[in-house]
């Protein structure tokens, strides 16, 4: 009886035993089972967990075009910096060849024999006939004795006669090198008794004995009409905001405005510009407040400097708009992942899911290139270089940079771009990164090479490599270093013939083979050097005939480098497989030096 009255499970008891979910089961309760109702709650929540996540995505892509657009507008900066450098740099190598035309000048009145041989009178007399020719220096010539005594002048000064000048620097200076020397702004010395700078030339005798110093002085604070500053003027540096030329104690000589010559240099300070004998920029602020970059360098030869200031506002107009499309394009990427966040939490309250996609993209590789690719070399006295580039495709597949070496190397690098855009854009990136520590550091081509070999096989991978080639070129000897990494061998047309350089090491990046390969050679009057990415093979052995007659045809011609390179970029397209180098792209690099050697300003 007591068997038949225990209980018995019902129909619902199984179900809940199946299920798991009787909440009144004490032996459940003791355990601390929790209800399976908690997992609902967490299904519910996973909706929550992937706008948490959508929202970190956002963050993070909002940090990354801030990134780029911080690293867009510093690469810019970086650009407007270093063509104002450059601007500086050149511009005072001009400077110093107008300035050597005056030395030239009194040189050639201290070969005439009355000046050079003659007695006092003589000397006298002498200057006098040459005062059509002296007439260029406004503030007066005056001729010193083997002693340093003033024994003429021209206009005639009698006055002044016997002075003693042994300890004038322009005296001094002639003592120890002998050589056309430009002084800082004296007040007294003059025959005007007038500010002026002095162009002093050494005098020597048939002998080659010593005899004295002849100066010619320029008057500082006259109008534009003075020879000195329409030789400065001649140099059309653009629109600037002011062009100085100061001395070593920074002192105006030459002021745009023609307000300021004589008074020492204001606005940043010797503190702000630093060293000028250094080419440097800086960007700061004027007397009245406004935004500018000084550009400075000094004059070859001289202690003299060459100061340039440019309103910045001027010089980021023609990147503004770009700039303005870069930010309206920073706040889109940001503005629309956090409409479609707020779209999508709107759709889950209302128990509907949404979908958001999200598309975009642009030709980084053509951005960036059209930026920081040089499609212009730079001028060098004595040299022509000249490029060409061929896109190949929708995007182009060359790269080349260059930037000047604090000791006055030029250092040149070109390189194949990967086909692929992401490796194309970090490849640019990486190798100018590295031109620049070169310079900085002052690494040679080779280290140069080596750091960046490393950082493309940390970052692009071993496909595809990346073939590049370094030149680092010493204007005055014709010198240069060539470091090449898998790129086509250069040509070396000479006057008798044409050397192909040896073959280039393995790629950068690559992970197996040998290095890139290093290579001396000195380029003389006359010489040019051919570098290229031209599909040789691609072409059947095609591309090498007509390269051949090209450098063939540079022989014995004394041409621009320009004009050479038109002529083989017609040879090439006149050609019926030009559309197969059209289609891969190329580029081709010409370095000529000039048949006849430049002279030196100085002498």
């Amino acid at each position: 009886m007591a068997a038949d009255l225990r209980a018995r499970p019902g129909p619902g008891d199984a179900d809940a035993r199946r299920l798991g979910t009787d909440p009144a089961d004490p032996a459940r309760l003791r355990r601390g089972e929790r209800p399976l109702i908690r997992w609902a709650a967490l299904r519910a929540r996973r909706g929550n967990a992937t706008l948490w996540g959508f929202a970190i995505a956002t963050v993070a892509l909002a940090t990354a075009l801030v990134g780029v657009f911080r690293a867009y507008q510093a690469v810019t900066w970086d650009l407007i910096h270093e063509r104002d450098l450059q601007v500086a740099f050149l511009s005072a190598a001009r400077l110093r060849e107008e300035l050597a035309r005056y030395g030239s000048e009194l040189a050639t009145v201290t070969r005439r024999p009355e000046i050079y041989g003659g007695s006092t009178a003589e000397r006298r007399a002498g200057l006098a006939d040459a005062a059509p020719q002296l007439s260029v220096f406004d503030g007066g010539v005056v001729l010193l004795d083997p002693l340093g005594r003033v024994q003429a002048t021209q206009p005639a000064r009698p006055e002044r006669y016997g002075e003693d000048w042994s300890s004038r620097e322009y005296f001094r200076s002639q003592i120890v090198s002998p050589r056309t020397t430009l002084s800082d702004i004296t007040e007294d010395d003059a025959p005007a008794r007038a500010p002026a700078v002095a162009v002093s030339v050494p005098m020597t005798d048939a002998d080659g004995a010593f005899g004295g110093v002849l100066i010619g002085f320029f008057r500082i604070g006259e109008s534009g009409a003075s020879a000195l500053y329409a030789s400065i003027a001649r140099l059309r540096m653009g629109q600037r905001v002011h062009t100085y030329v100061v001395d070593s104690r920074r002192d105006i000589i030459y002021d745009s405005a023609f307000n300021a010559a004589g008074a020492p240099l204001a606005g940043p300070g010797p503190e702000g510009l630093g060293d000028l004998t250094r080419a440097g920029t800086l960007r700061t602020r004027d007397t009245a407040g406004n935004d500018i970059l000084v550009a400075f360098a000094p004059v070859p030869g001289t202690r003299w400097a060459l100061v340039i200031e440019d309103d910045w506002t001027l010089l980021t107009a023609p990147v503004a708009r770009y700039r303005q499309v870069m930010l309206g394009l920073l706040v889109l990427g940001i503005a629309v992942p956090l409409s479609g966040l707020a779209w999508t939490v709107l759709r889950q309250r209302g128990g509907r899911g949404a979908g958001v996609a999200v598309r975009g993209g642009t030709d980084a590789v053509s951005a960036l290139h059209r930026v920081v690719n040089a499609a212009q070399m730079p001028m060098l006295p004595g040299w022509s270089l000249a490029i060409h580039q061929q896109a190949g495709g929708r995007r182009p597949r060359d790269f080349c940079d260059y930037r000047f070496l604090p000791d006055g190397r030029l250092a040149l690098v070109a390189c194949r771009l990967p086909a692929d855009e992401a490796s194309a854009v970090r490849t640019m990136t990486l190798v100018r990164a590295g031109l620049r520590a070169a310079a900085r550091h002052g690494w040679g081509p080779a280290e140069a090479a080596a750091e960046v070999d490393a950082m493309v096989a940390a970052d692009v991978g071993a496909e595809p490599a990346v073939a590049c080639l370094w030149l680092e070129l010493d204007p005055p000897t014709g010198r240069a270093r060539l470091v090449n990494a898998g790129y086509n061998p250069p040509r070396l047309v000479l006057d008798d013939g044409m050397v192909d350089l040896p073959a280039g090491g393995g790629a950068l990046g690559a992970a197996a083979g040998a290095g890139p390969a290093a290579h001396d050679l000195e380029l003389l009057p006359g010489q040019c050097l051919v570098c290229h990415s031209l599909p040789v093979d691609e072409l059947g052995g095609e591309g090498g005939h007509v390269l051949d007659a090209a450098c063939a045809a540079f022989q014995h011609r004394d041409e621009s480098a320009q004009y050479r390179l038109d002529d083989l970029v017609e040879m090439l397209r006149a050609r019926p497989d030009h559309p197969t180098a059209e289609a891969a792209g190329y580029q081709v690099l010409l370095v000529a030096r000039a048949t006849a050697a430049p002279s030196g300003a100085g002498a």
